[in-house]
């Protein structure tokens, strides 16, 4: 993820702002991790009951 940073440019800071806000959002509600047993950490924090970030 950091590297999509540093390769794209953004034009102002409030576009970098939200690009860092939906990364992050999608890091936590979409992509799975392996330390949690290839769940997503909201799936993980909810204890499996699907919530909309």
């Amino acid at each position: 993820m950091k590297e999509d940073f540093n390769l794209r440019g953004f034009p102002t800071f409030g576009t970098a702002e939200t690009a860092v806000e939906q990364a992050i959002s999608a890091y936590n509600s979409v992509r799975p991790h392996a330390s949690l047993g290839y769940k997503t950490p909201i799936i993980r924090l909810t204890k499996g009951k699907a919530i909309n970030p």
